[in-house]
Parts: structure tokens; C-alpha cells; sequence
């Protein structure tokens, strides 16, 4: 038997947890490419704005955070790779109901989320949410009225990844366009392809979500 689907958008000031801190810079965070195991989960966050550097440096700090790899940062821009525990977290609640996450970001304190879940669950889930923080926003639609937001592809975070930790995006840079094409075993016009791909992406997400507030 069919199963209806629904696309659920919502915005939450959430109790727990470091995206609370985005409030206190100029940072915004896009986690992305989560991946779960017992009782934790893994995935990069990649950092845009003024206060990238301080901003890390509080995130060590955190309990819920397991271990955290710095693959590259700069004075605006950063990209981590992060094992957080599962308690208490959005992201296993959304698990916990089966759902799928499309998408998320946070800024100014506040984590806004894109999900897909099963339309028998949604009253429930949006229940459980409210135990969770002040839920601000919260919006449902049929997955036939459903956009997908760009997020970089696989392949596009390992170039991103080579280029941060190899100096590329300092300033002045570190290592020229055909020296890292060459490490990676490609032609500096595939490099160049590769990386304007993924940062119009990540730009065009963050521009879309940011002017529509």
C-alpha cells in the first residue's frame, strides 16, 4: 500500500547544543553529509562569515562534540568534520520517526530544517519537536510541491577539502591552481570547473535562504 510523504520546513531555538552560540557571532553553519552510528554521528559543517576562528575555538568547548577534525579554515570561511553524540539532538529525533533530512543550517541562534517524513507521522513528530525548544516556524507540504536545496556533491568536498588543507583559498594563497590540479591528478581547467561548481552552490544556498528571511 502507497504512503503519502510530506516535506516539513521548520525554524527551533533549540534548548540544548552549539548552534544556540551562532547568536553571539557572525557565523552562519550548514552541516551536511551526516552519517549516524550508536549513540552518535558524523558529518562536516561548513562555516561561512566574519567570525569563523572564534567561532571554532568555542565549538572545542562543547560536550556534546566527540572529536572534531579542522580540514581547513580561513579568516571567513571553515570546514570541519565532527563526531556528536546523539542525545538530545534533532537529527535523532528526525531518525527516530524514519525520517530524512534534506537539509539544515544555523544562524543567529536559531536551526532551520528541511525533512521528509511519513504524512501518518508528522502529528506526532511536530509533538516530540516542542520538547526540544521554541519551535518559531513550522511548515508542511506534499513532496509533489517539494524543491530540493543545492548541497555539494561528494566529489566537490574532496576538491573543496584538498584545496583548504593545501592553502588554496588563503590569502595570499599557498599553492597555485596547476600545482593542486596536478596533486590531485587533474588538469588545472577540471580544478577550476570542480571548485566554482561547489562554491556557486554553497553561495547560491546561502544567498536563496538568507535574502528569503
Amino acid at each position: 500500500m502507497s504512503q503519502t510523504v510530506k516535506v516539513i520546513s521548520f525554524t527551533i531555538l533549540h534548548d540544548e547544543g552549539w548552534s544556540r552560540e551562532t547568536e553571539k557571532y557572525d557565523v552562519s553553519a550548514q552541516p551536511i553529509n551526516k552519517y549516524f552510528s550508536k549513540g552518535s554521528f558524523s558529518f562536516d559543517l561548513l562555516l561561512l562569515g566574519n567570525d569563523v576562528q572564534s567561532f571554532l575555538e568555542e565549538l572545542k568547548e562543547k560536550r556534546q562534540i566527540i572529536s572534531m577534525d579542522v580540514v581547513g579554515v580561513t579568516k571567513k570561511f571553515g570546514l570541519l568534520r565532527l563526531k556528536h553524540r546523539s542525545g538530545g539532538t534533532i537529527s535523532s529525533l528526525v531518525r527516530r520517526f524514519g525520517g530524512i533530512i534534506v537539509s539544515e543550517y544555523v544562524n543567529d541562534g536559531l536551526e532551520n530544517w528541511k525533512i521528509v517524513l511519513r504524512s501518518r507521522s508528522a502529528r506526532k513528530f511536530r509533538e516530540r519537536l516542542t520538547d526540544y525548544g521554541n519551535v518559531v516556524k513550522y511548515r508542511e507540504e506534499m513532496l509533489r510541491d517539494f524543491t530540493d536545496l543545492p548541497s555539494p556533491s561528494q566529489r566537490q568536498l574532496q576538491i573543496l577539502e584538498a584545496a583548504l588543507r593545501a592553502g588554496y583559498f588563503d590569502y595570499p594563497r599557498k599553492i597555485r591552481s596547476d600545482e593542486l590540479a596536478k596533486s590531485l591528478g587533474m588538469t588545472p581547467a577540471t580544478l577550476v570547473y570542480h571548485l566554482r561548481n561547489a562554491e556557486r552552490e554553497i553561495l547560491e544556498f546561502y544567498v536563496s535562504t538568507f535574502s528569503s528571511q
